[in-house]
């Protein structure tokens, strides 16, 4: 993260590095959570890992957009497999659709139970009452409850800027 931090912006503008580690981390802990339970240990420990590297990609998103005058845009987003965010899979597919048709846009994903002390001071910061799904949209007041792709796009007027042409699945 220091060693992206110092690259000149036009080398950071140029590489998503970050990005394609995440996408596939995420990827291997969809796959864990379905095939080993979002409660078993292994699982937990890559959840924790994930979690934390996305932190520390917003965190140098943050800091790289001042540097670099850049206007990211994003979403935090909060839910919880544990029986308390009965939206959690359609929020989820909504999200990974907006992705899709934005590919400039960076999704964060944390579960707001996760025994974590950064994800607690992110939530701390955040000031979440614990009401999820909750988004969070570049930095502004929470967003709380289920929102479908057309609702999010009406949140987001950022997206605008982002590149509208769809990845393939």
């Amino acid at each position: 993260f220091d060693l992206l931090g110092n690259l000149d912006c036009k080398t950071i503008e140029e590489n998503d590095i970050l990005s394609d580690e995440l996408n596939s981390l995420a990827s291997r802990l969809s796959v864990a959570e379905e095939n080993l339970g979002s409660d078993n240990k292994q699982v937990m420990l890559l959840k924790k890992q994930y979690s934390l590297l996305e932190i520390k990609d917003y965190v140098l998103l943050e800091q790289i957009s001042k540097k670099c005058n850049l206007k990211p845009v994003y979403i935090l987003y909060f839910y919880s497999n544990a029986g308390n965010c009965p939206d959690y899979a359609r929020m989820c597919d909504a999200l990974t659709y907006m992705r899709r048709q934005y590919p400039g846009l960076r999704v964060y994903s944390f579960d707001y139970n996760l025994n974590l002390s950064a994800l607690k001071t992110l939530i701390a910061l955040r000031k979440l009452d614990g009401t999820l799904p909750a988004l969070i949209i570049n930095n502004r007041e929470p967003v709380y409850g289920f929102k479908t792709f057309e609702q999010i796009q009406t949140l987001i007027p950022e997206l605008k800027s982002l590149a509208t042409t769809t990845k393939g699945d």
